[in-house]
């Protein structure tokens, strides 16, 4: 069986990170907006106006530090270009079966046991924006973990678009 974890990686030869300008933008906005409240002249000593300023000064700067710091980055389809959206799901045996059957369909091997005795069953989908990739793994929360109980399933283009309009019609999506 595959060791990836859809929970916590990324299958890498289809998705890469890419540097998101939108938030460096917003980000640069938020330290100058910060640096104006910064530089707006104190109207009294110790007034209220004052320090809501100074306030509103350091939550801009700190924001806009934040987002350029740890939001700068974003995870996309490496051959469109379009942004991954992830959604965790918990899945009874009744979405797991028709899940089971999709794939089936789609020719995938889907030749492994899901015991819901042994713990809850969750269904990661990680999907880009335009609907030319998805990948679907199940997970079985056991001892405090999610352990991966199948391999993980991808689908590229035209098989991707209709394999996410198949979990859109059994609501899964």
């Amino acid at each position: 069986m595959e060791s990836l974890n859809l929970l916590q990686n990324y299958p890498v030869q289809d998705i890469q990170k890419r540097i998101n300008f939108r938030n460096i933008i917003f980000s640069i906005c938020l330290l100058i907006a910060g640096g104006m409240f910064f530089c707006l002249l104190p109207q009294e000593k110790g007034s209220n106006i004052d320090i809501f300023r100074i306030c509103m000064g350091v939550l801009f700067v700190s924001c806009s530090f934040y987002w350029l710091g740890f939001r700068n980055k974003k995870l996309v389809y490496k051959l469109t270009g379009s942004s991954i959206v992830k959604k965790v799901l918990s899945c009874g045996r009744k979405c797991s079966t028709e899940i089971k059957d999709l794939l089936i369909d789609c020719g995938c091997d889907a030749d492994f046991v899901l015991d819901e005795a042994k713990g809850s069953i969750y269904v990661v989908v990680v999907f880009s924006k335009d609907k030319n990739y998805v990948a679907l793994q199940f997970l079985q929360y056991t001892s405090f973990l999610c352990n991966p109980v199948s391999d993980v399933f991808s689908f590229e283009g035209v098989k991707a678009q209709d394999f996410f309009e198949n979990l859109k019609r059994i609501k899964l999506i």
